[in-house]
Parts: C-alpha cells; structure tokens; sequence
C-alpha cells in the first residue's frame, strides 16, 4: 500500500500573541479571547475543557513527536 498501516495527522493555526509567544490553536480565538490581543500569561487564565493551556509551537511540536513520527510539516501563510 502507498500509506503506512496507521496514519495519524495533527493540525491547527500557529497564532502570534501579543507579547510575541506562538502559540497552536485552530482559531484565532481561545474561549472568548483573541489570541493576538492578549499576552500568553493572560491566555493561561483559560484552559480546554481537559485542563489544559493553550501550548506553545514548542510544547505542541514535543507533544505530537512523542505520539507520532513527524514525516513533513506543512507552514502556510
């Protein structure tokens, strides 16, 4: 087959905040407040649902390379 037995795929918007933090999310807004209007410290003040913080493009990218091999990474403007 042209695809390894098991495909696994991660996706989401990296967000610039307003103190310079990227950060991942898959819109630009985080529980009611815009990502590039806040600063990072006042983005942790909400969480997901599961408890936790808006990551990081770096906690995003270990989180995902302890789950899956990173085979390409697709960076649009």
């Amino acid at each position: 087959p042209p695809y390894p037995e098991q495909v696994v795929s991660a996706s989401g918007k990296v967000l610039m905040t307003k103190d310079d933090i990227l950060v991942v999310n898959h819109d630009h807004d985080f529980y009611g407040m815009e990502i590039e209007e806040n600063t990072y410290q006042e983005l942790l003040a909400k969480k997901h649902p599961n408890g936790e913080a808006l990551p990081t493009i770096d906690e995003y990218l270990k989180a995902i390379q302890s789950i899956i091999s990173i085979t390409m990474l697709l960076i649009n403007s």
